[in-house]
């Protein structure tokens, strides 16, 4: 299990579609574009579908796939996607028009006992959706912002980036779109792009909303921002509506807590909170879970859509299941994001001890992230202590690869502590309890060298609840181990306290078991 908590969050802008923005007060008074209607009606079907027998053309055929998958009505078109997938048709094209034979060819999948999020099917269907919508208004910006979200939410990050780009091209001052694009960049990991779309419109420097993302691109690119001195002004010119400026406050007051300048932060952040958005809030509860002595001020349940500030909220306060249906509901706000699924895996797992329901939300979000590490890493835990033992190897030499070939992974060398630590996981699942041990003991060895007392310390914890299966004693043997709890932050503690709790009780009951011989790895 990976540490949680971000180390540095940042006040990067959300991606929603437009519909939910504009009802947040995100979008600017004088903008009123809209997507185009994208409900396929019977009469709409019918008539592409004459249009596809008179014509027999890649692009009618195209019309027909698409408008049939939106109105979940494959057959209608399953000889205009066999005639795709024999053309020269694009890839986007042809994967649309194979789900359609799926689902001609095929009853309808058995669902699992937990309803997915979004699935595989259902993302593929709003990509055509928009994809319709574009061909009879080809130069709406809004609509083509929205496919590169909707291609996200697939993980197909090429056709995404190109979606962007005529967006941006169409549209290069609006608000919406380049708030869009930095979120894109700075989520799949090229903030020096972001940055650069942001400089290049001329009107960055006078909307607060684009100077917050600004700073924060630079920032994470490595930077400082040109405006900062200009953004600092603006948030105390009071010329701006407070909900206007917090993303701006708050971007500002996290570089203030990045240098250590606890008054400034609150001083920022004071003003970040007069009329916060939800990822202003967020922002202001991560800042209180990391600098002594700061308190949000005010609760998350009065912002709408303040799904990551309920969930840590719920969290501190010890209460797990609610936490678990916030994460879920954030990951619903951001399809294409992995932090909502893994703090949801987390706390299913650690607080709950409900592996089923942590391995669900991370196969939801490995949909729109295949080869993200984190995520991966999470699925090979989660199986292996569903047992499912092949499936956690599997995704353990995915991992593996995943980390070799990843881009930009921040510290590699941890990854180490966790790959030796699933091995002793699933080491003792199969029955080889020294080997188990062997490979705990070495993740816990690493971690210490290290210096990463809460990995040392996760490993330690799973060593010794897998261990007492085998010796039930092994609790009594190691001394103080309540104290390895206060290695972790207050904010998190208390979902170990109940990992904790479920050790015990597991060893008690297994006190009968054969005895496994255990050396102090302290």
């Amino acid at each position: 299990m990976k540490l949680i908590d971000d180390r540095r969050r940042r006040l990067v802008p959300r991606w929603r579609s437009f519909r939910v923005a504009a009802e947040l007060g995100l979008i600017e008074p004088e903008r009123s574009e809209q997507t185009e209607r994208l409900v396929t009606s019977p009469e709409e079907l019918a008539e592409l579908r004459r249009d596809w027998e008179r014509h027999r053309s890649p692009i009618h055929a195209a019309d027909l796939v698409d408008a049939a998958f939106v109105a979940d009505k494959a057959e209608v078109a399953a000889d205009a996607a066999e005639f795709l997938m024999a053309s020269d048709a694009s890839a986007g094209t042809k994967e649309i028009a194979s789900a359609v034979l799926k689902v001609a060819a095929e009853s309808p999948e058995t669902e699992s006992a937990e309803e997915p999020i979004l699935t595989l099917g259902e993302r593929r269907r709003r990509v055509a959706e928009v994809r319709r919508a574009l061909r009879r208004v080809p130069r709406n910006p809004i609509a083509w912002v929205e496919l590169a979200r909707r291609y996200s939410n697939l993980g197909q990050l090429e056709p995404a980036e190109r979606a962007l780009r005529t967006a941006v091209g169409l549209a290069p001052n609006n608000r919406f779109v380049l708030r869009a694009a930095a979120r894109f960049y700075v989520h799949f990991r090229d903030p020096a792009t972001a940055r650069d779309i942001l400089r290049r419109s001329q009107r960055t420097p006078d909307d607060p909303w684009l100077l917050a993302a600004e700073i924060v691109a630079s920032e994470v690119a490595g930077g400082t921002s040109r405006w900062l001195k200009r953004g600092q002004r603006m948030t105390e010119s009071g010329s701006f509506d407070p909900l206007h400026i917090s993303e701006l406050a708050g971007a500002i007051g996290t570089l203030e807590h990045d240098h250590g300048n606890r008054r400034q932060v609150r001083r920022y952040f004071e003003r970040a909170m007069i009329r916060p958005t939800e990822n202003t809030v967020a922002q202001a509860g991560w800042v209180a879970r990391h600098m002594a002595g700061f308190e949000s001020p005010i609760e998350s349940t009065r912002v709408r859509r303040a799904f990551e500030a309920e969930a840590w909220a719920r969290v501190q306060e010890g209460n797990f299941a609610n936490a678990l249906d916030q994460s879920r509901a954030w990951l619903r706000d951001e399809q294409f994001s992995t932090r909502p699924a893994l703090l949801g895996s987390w706390i299913a797992v650690t607080a709950l001890g409900n592996h089923q329901a942590g391995a669900q939300i991370s196969e939801d979000a490995r949909l729109a992230n295949p080869s993200d590490p984190r995520i991966l890493a999470q699925l090979a835990f989660c199986y292996a202590a569903l047992d499912q033992l092949d499936k956690a190897e599997q995704y353990l030499e995915r991992l593996q690869d995943a980390v070799r070939t990843h881009p930009a992974l921040e510290d590699r060398y941890h990854w180490e502590v966790y790959f030796e630590a699933d091995r002793g996981l699933i080491a003792f699942r199969r029955g080889n309890p020294q080997e188990g041990e062997a490979h705990y003991v070495r993740a816990i060895e690493l971690a210490h060298e290290r210096g990463c007392r809460e990995e040392a310390a996760i490993a330690l914890l799973y060593f010794i609840g897998e261990a007492s299966q085998f010796n039930p004693d092994i609790i009594g043997n190691l001394k103080d181990v309540e104290d390895v709890i206060g290695t972790f932050p207050a904010s998190i503690r208390p979902a170990y306290e109940q990992l904790l709790k479920r050790i015990k009780t597991k060893a008690q009951k297994n006190l009968a078991r054969p005895r496994l011989t255990f050396k102090d790895t302290r």
